[in-house]
């Protein structure tokens, strides 16, 4: 899928198409490098830690859920939510999408949308999402076969 990037060249601005393809294993695994990051921000943030457990817990289940109560929960982990998640947000789609995250940065907001919008339609993430559980249930389940396996033939052995 083609998405428009304005590409600014001195006093003028550009606009070049940029072809948004489905990921590959090099993608994937900057996207799960980055998503720990992401996860490493939310463990060291006490403010926002709790936050997420409180959503998890359903904690706040009776809590009509407007953008003034999520606002009033975020401020105390305003640097985490303003500027490390964001920051980790673009370079998630920035190794996506193929787009160089500074060029990224530099289109207007609702081309930044369009590009998101071509991601996840291209890549279909939630078919990727359910393959990827297949394949790592296999594995965990003839991982859990080799233990068996090995601590049936140690005990035999012994």
């Amino acid at each position: 899928m083609k998405v428009n990037l304005k590409i600014e060249n001195g006093n003028t601005t550009e606009t070049e198409q940029h072809e948004v393809k489905k990921i590959n294993v090099f993608q994937l695994q900057g996207f799960f490098k980055t998503i720990k990051e992401i996860i490493v921000i939310v463990q060291n943030d006490e403010a926002l830690r709790g936050i997420f457990e409180d959503f998890a817990n359903g904690a706040n289940a009776d809590t009509e859920v407007t953008p003034q109560f999520v606002a009033t929960r975020i401020a105390g982990a305003f640097e985490a939510v303003l500027i490390n998640i964001p920051e980790k947000a673009f370079e998630l789609l920035s190794i996506l999408s193929g787009i160089e995250k500074k060029t990224l940065m530099n289109q207007p907001v609702e081309d930044a949308f369009d590009i998101y919008d071509a991601v996840i339609e291209v890549n279909d993430i939630e078919r990727l999402w359910a393959r990827a559980k297949k394949s790592f249930g296999a594995t965990k389940s003839a991982m859990a076969f080799m233990r068996k396996v090995e601590k049936a033939t140690g005990q035999a052995q012994a």
